[in-house]
């Protein structure tokens, strides 16, 4: 085994499932935000579950999840509920 980390695509974030370390479905992946300035991940753009919605009061948006919230990916991504916000759709 080596000390290297796994290296990943940004399209392998696409479609994974959010969970949060309080324990809350959050909901999939649907977009990543990149900071091309800083060459790295801005956010994540989650589309929320039917449940963590229902939490919320139904809002409508994305949940946008701050790559510096992300504490692990694997199977799913685990990320910390107290920087987690929502994001207003926008009008098209």
């Amino acid at each position: 085994m080596t000390n290297r980390k796994r290296e990943m695509r940004v399209s392998e974030l696409i479609r994974k499932h959010v969970i949060t370390n309080k324990g809350n479905d959050l909901g999939v992946v649907m977009e990543v935000e990149l900071a091309w300035k800083d060459k790295c991940i801005r956010a994540l753009l989650v589309e929320p579950s039917k449940e963590y919605l229902k939490k919320r009061s139904g809002r409508r948006g994305f949940v946008e999840v701050p790559w510096s919230s992300v504490l692990a990916v694997g199977k799913y991504i685990l990320a910390d509920e107290e920087k987690i916000r929502f994001r207003q759709e926008r009008g098209g």
